[in-house]
């Protein structure tokens, strides 16, 4: 299965991570400019790292100007089969933020690289601070959405 140009777009930013203090990685600033919505590191990035790997892979632009993880769960179109690249939308299961996603309410977003039964594994900005895969269990994580450009 060929990946799609955003999931090559987003492993090419394995090396993004926030700047520790005052500092911002200028990448992570970058995927802001995308949404308008924020413009420091320090800040819930996932949802803005989507949408720069989408626009950055399409010239003319599929990314939905949306910084937050959950508003990705109606953009596209649904994913099939589990398509590797698919918009993934998790949600914590336990109430209250979620310092592993750095999400408030607890909403995640990347792009499937694998699922089984017991989880899936994400490409994505902001888990534990970085860009990277990171296994999530759907015993502590439901899956919201899976999603696809039309």
């Amino acid at each position: 299965m060929k990946a799609p140009r955003w999931l090559i777009n987003a492993l090419e930013d394995g090396d993004v991570e926030e700047v520790p203090g005052p500092g911002n990685h200028p990448r992570i600033v970058a995927y802001h400019s995308y949404t308008g919505k924020w413009s420091r590191d320090l800040v819930p990035w996932c949802g803005s790292a989507v949408e720069a790997w989408l626009v950055e892979a399409y010239e003319e632009g599929l990314g939905r100007k949306g910084a937050l993880a959950r508003s990705w769960a109606r953009w596209g179109r649904p994913a099939v089969n589990d398509e590797l690249g698919a918009i993934t939308v998790i949600k914590r299961r336990k109430q209250g933020s979620d310092a592993r996603t750095g999400s408030r309410a607890g909403h995640h977003v990347g792009l499937l690289l694998s699922r089984s039964r017991g989880g899936i594994v994400m490409w994505s900005g902001n888990a534990s601070d970085r860009v990277g895969a990171d296994w999530y269990s759907f015993r502590r994580y439901e899956l919201v959405a899976m999603r696809m450009p039309r």
